[in-house]
This record gives C-alpha cells, structure tokens and sequence, in this order.
C-alpha cells in the first residue's frame, strides 16, 4: 500500500472518531490534537483502527514521538505488515 492509500484510510477513520471542525480539510501537516482538536483517546482510537486496517502494528514506545499525521504515516510506511 502506497503512502496516498495510507493517508486515505488514516483520514476517513480521523473523520469518523475525531469531531474534525466542519471544512476542515485534514494535511499531513496537521498536528492531531491542536489542529485537529483529537484528545488522547481519540487518537489512540485512530492509531489502533488504522493500524489494524493496513495489517500493521507499531511498538508502543514510536508511539509517543508522534504530533503530526505526516509522523504517524513515516511510521506505518516503515512498519513491516503482520
């Protein structure tokens, strides 16, 4: 899966777990709690459901070194899937 399908399926479950600001057009810029108004179980939520959606699964110590969604892509594209 290319990095464009990653970011496709990372946005719609952000859509659909996080209360996005109405037009808000999520970027992998964005950063996921400030920008994006995620609390931490949220983002959790997203993590947990993507990662079982691309079939991968990242140690949770890489987990807390991610701010931006373009953080959370680097690390799936370097995950190996299970």
């Amino acid at each position: 899966m290319n990095r464009n399908e990653m970011f496709s399926v990372l946005k719609s479950n952000i859509e659909t777990i996080v209360e996005v600001a109405e037009g808000k057009e999520i970027q992998e810029t964005d950063n996921i709690v400030y920008d994006l108004g995620a609390d931490s179980l949220e983002v959790v939520a997203v993590i947990l459901r993507t990662q079982k959606q691309l079939k991968i699964e990242i140690p949770p110590a890489k987990l807390s070194q991610i701010e931006k969604i373009k953080d959370l892509l680097d690390l799936f594209e370097k995950t190996t899937s299970y």
